[in-house]
């Protein structure tokens, strides 16, 4: 699913982040209090495999693909549970996907005119990007993030050539996979 609440570049400031009832963590990385998003969302909305989520998300040292598992259920839109989206990891990052990611934890359309923006500073093979809001650390314009578009089932999807800066508005969302 694509989060349906939405944010700056800055996964480490609970002041720029979502205004999620659940405590804020203070632990770990941008990239673990990503997670921690993902599995708040998903816990909300009673999504099977609560805790299992990660967001699809690259930093300097950590590719998207390797955060959300081989795949071997595949994964489905929450929009529709026919509406597969990938069979496996191989198939997630071939550079298309079966059906677009247009839905939230709710199984609600995100898409809007213009505001489809969904952070991942990854390529389409699922490999970090160089631009990544300085690793999800900067929610300021004068950094870049990669994103992705959540309404496309190309490249576009992850994103393929578009960075933007991490202070823009509108603020984008992001990929949650569950884990398998």
């Amino acid at each position: 699913f694509v989060t349906s609440m939405k944010n700056d570049g800055d996964m480490t400031d609970e002041s720029t982040i979502f205004p999620c009832p659940f405590l804020w963590p203070t632990f770990g990385t941008p990239l673990d209090r990503a997670d921690y998003i993902c599995n708040s969302l998903a816990w909300q909305a009673e999504l099977p495999g609560s805790g299992l989520y990660a967001a699809w998300l690259s930093t300097s040292t950590v590719d998207a693909k390797d955060r959300v598992g081989t795949g071997t259920s595949g994964w489905a839109n929450t929009c529709s549970p026919e509406g597969r989206v990938a069979t496996s990891l191989s198939d997630l990052t071939d550079g298309s996907l079966q059906n677009s990611i247009l839905c939230d934890e709710n199984g609600t359309d995100q898409t809007a005119p213009s505001i489809n923006w969904v952070w991942t500073g990854s390529n389409p093979n699922g490999r970090a990007d160089d631009n990544t809001c300085e690793d999800w650390t900067k929610g300021t314009s004068g950094a870049t993030g990669h994103t992705g578009n959540l309404s496309k089932t190309d490249e576009d999807w992850t994103g393929r050539i578009f960075a933007r800066g991490c202070g823009d508005t509108p603020r984008a969302g992001a990929y949650c996979f569950r884990k398998q």
